[in-house]
């Protein structure tokens, strides 16, 4: 059996960290990623892209359009129903083979620490407001399909969290 690439497990796996402070205002983030990473697309069932539903009622958004169909030799896809497995393009093939390579903001937390003066007037230490954002965007060849992180198409996506706050000491 051949393989199909000699990158099936990430390569280089990096991470970098950033912390600045100015006046007021902090911000950290972190970025992590990987390189040297081929991935077949798959959905839970194996590799390349089953299709259940046939042409009319097509299971995954990208058999709605530019499917192979005998008037569209060209199209980009293979056709969502075929007589078997490999003629609907759900076979390991190098169709299918996609830079696995990304590079993901995990993490980005920016504060604003209210003047001391303000503080000190009400009765506090310190008071900060903030934002926290996590997994806020991934930059990677691979977004045509599903997020470079996600083991399937059909797996549930790394969340993105949103949130607003203030550390507020006595």
């Amino acid at each position: 059996m051949q393989l199909l690439s000699d990158n099936a497990t990430p390569r280089v796996n990096f991470g970098l960290g950033l912390n600045l402070s100015y006046k007021n205002w902090a911000l950290q983030t972190f970025f992590q990623g990987v390189t040297a990473y081929d991935r077949v697309i798959s959905n839970q069932e194996g590799a390349g892209m089953r299709q259940h539903g046939g042409s009319v009622r097509p299971y995954y958004p990208i058999w709605a359009d530019d499917v192979w169909t005998p008037e569209t030799p060209d199209a980009k896809y293979p056709r969502p129903v075929g007589s078997n497995w490999q003629e609907s393009g759900s076979v390991a093939t190098n169709f299918w083979m996609r830079s696995g390579a990304y590079l993901r903001m995990k993490m980005l937390n920016l504060g604003y620490s209210l003047p001391k003066s303000w503080v000190r007037t009400i009765g506090l230490t310190s008071a900060q407001l903030y934002f926290n954002g996590t997994n806020l965007f991934a930059i990677s060849p691979m977004n045509e399909f599903h997020d470079p992180e996600q083991k399937n198409y059909d797996s549930y996506p790394l969340m993105k969290t949103f949130t607003i706050g203030a550390d507020i000491r006595f």
